[in-house]
């Protein structure tokens, strides 16, 4: 999933990269196939509890939670993800099944925060390296299944939070990857063109809405062990090498800076 590059005229320099907004999933942290298979398993058992009670079938609570799973995908891929009280809203109107929200959010949020999560190899010294060097950094994140207090949270807890000028969620927008929206608002954080803003991702909903927010789109490719099984791959092919990232440790590189350890 590619947006075509508008090619540069003769004599035309591209603009100076000033700026970077990071996905968060598998780019900034990743979990093992294992534990996401597990918080999977766990986010399910909370969704189908209220339709148990409610007296649906195993079978017939999972078929609809399949449902549910088609419907955010296919919005996603339209450039929204449904926040859960959306989700909730539709699931009570296929099954009549009323799910009280703010017991669901909580314990998602619960789930996901008990999930063994892992920082990039490099990204915390990088993103120190460019905060302190004055570099204004931004999240983009798309987030479907907990609320935008967890997503903060788990960024808190792995000392990132205060670096970030803004974290712009899809859970708390109109929009979400692919679409434009949540980098121009990034951008509008940040107080920057998004000419002059790179975004880095994993998937191709990164690649594709910064290209169409007018950044520079720069592949993160270090966690690919760990992403593979995640639908938006990007081909290898259809990116140049200058636009791929192997590690976090080239990113300050390319703003001009001296990689610095902690003190």
């Amino acid at each position: 999933m590619t947006a075509r590059r508008k090619p540069l005229r003769r004599g035309e320099r591209a603009a100076r990269v000033e700026g970077l907004t990071s996905d968060a999933w598998y780019t900034l942290f990743s979990i093992s196939p294992s534990e996401r298979l597990r918080l999977a398993q766990r986010r399910r058992r909370i969704w189908a509890e209220p339709l148990l009670r409610h007296g649906f079938s195993r079978a017939d609570a999972l078929a609809l939670l399949e449902r549910r799973d088609r419907w955010t995908r296919a919005e996603e891929a339209n450039g929204r993800t449904p926040h859960i009280a959306e989700q909730l809203r539709e699931l009570a109107r296929w099954s009549g099944a009323p799910i009280p929200e703010d017991d669901l959010v909580a314990r998602l949020d619960a789930t996901l925060l008990k999930a063994k999560l892992t920082l990039a190899p490099g990204a915390a010294p990088a993103v120190r390296s460019m905060d302190d060097a004055g570099i204004p950094l931004a999240i983009v994140s798309n987030v479907l299944n907990e609320s935008g207090h967890a997503a903060r949270t788990i960024l808190e807890r792995m000392g990132l939070l205060v670096r970030f000028r803004a974290v712009v969620l899809s859970c708390e927008h109109p929009f979400a990857k692919p679409a434009a929206g949540p980098f121009v608002l990034a951008a509008r954080f940040l107080g920057l063109p998004p000419g002059r803003i790179a975004h880095v991702g994993d998937l191709g909903y990164d690649l594709l809405g910064a290209r169409r927010a007018g950044m520079h789109a720069w592949w993160y490719v270090g966690l690919r062990r760990w992403n593979r099984y995640l639908p938006g791959q990007v081909a290898p092919g259809s990116v140049r090498s200058s636009e791929t990232i192997a590690a976090w440790s080239e990113i300050p590189r390319r703003f001009g800076l001296a990689l610095r350890s902690r003190a």
